[in-house]
C-alpha cells in the first residue's frame, strides 16, 4: 500500500483532470455493480474506474542527517477502467490512453510518475458483466524525516 500522501496526490490529480465518468475510491464509494442473477449487467450502468496501490517499497536515500534524511517510496498504482461486456474495447482503450497521459512523466504534490504500462488485452479482461482494461503507473515519492 502506498503512503497516504501518494494516495491523496493521485486522487486529487484525478479529481481535477478527469471528468469522463465517475471513479470509485477504494473502500469509500461502495462496490462496483455486479451482473444480475441471470449473468447480465444492470442496464444503464456507466463505465467506471478504480485506482489501487498494489506495490510500494521504501528505502533511505540519505544518511547522517537525523530528522532530515530523504526516504523514497517507489511503487506503482494501477488504474482499472470497466465497461460493460459488449461495448467493444475502443472507448475503454481511448479512456485508458487519456488517463495514462494525465500521469505520464508528471510531478505533482511531491509524486513523480514515469511511463505507464500499456493495457493487456486477453481473456482475463472479462470479469462477470464487465470488460476491464488496466495499466500501471510507476512512481516515486520522497519524504523528509
Amino acid at each position: 500500500m502506498a503512503l497516504k500522501a501518494v494516495k491523496d496526490a493521485v486522487e486529487a490529480r484525478l479529481s481535477t483532470e478527469w471528468n469522463e465518468f465517475p471513479f470509485r475510491f477504494v473502500n469509500r464509494d461502495g462496490e462496483i455493480p455486479t451482473p444480475n442473477q441471470d449473468g447480465e449487467t444492470v442496464s444503464g450502468v456507466t463505465p467506471w474506474l478504480r485506482v489501487t496501490y498494489p506495490v510500494s517499497n521504501s528505502q533511505q536515500m540519505s544518511l547522517g542527517s537525523p530528522g532530515a534524511n530523504v526516504w523514497r517510496e517507489e511503487g506503482a498504482f494501477r488504474i482499472v477502467v470497466g465497461v460493460e461486456v459488449g461495448d467493444g474495447i475502443d472507448r475503454a482503450l481511448e479512456w485508458a490512453d487519456g488517463l495514462a497521459a494525465i500521469f505520464r512523466g508528471k510531478s505533482f504534490d511531491g509524486v513523480t510518475t514515469w511511463a505507464p504500462t500499456s493495457p493487456v488485452i486477453d481473456d482475463r479482461n472479462y470479469q462477470g458483466g464487465w470488460y476491464k482494461v488496466s495499466f500501471a503507473v510507476p512512481y516515486w515519492y520522497d519524504l523528509i524525516g
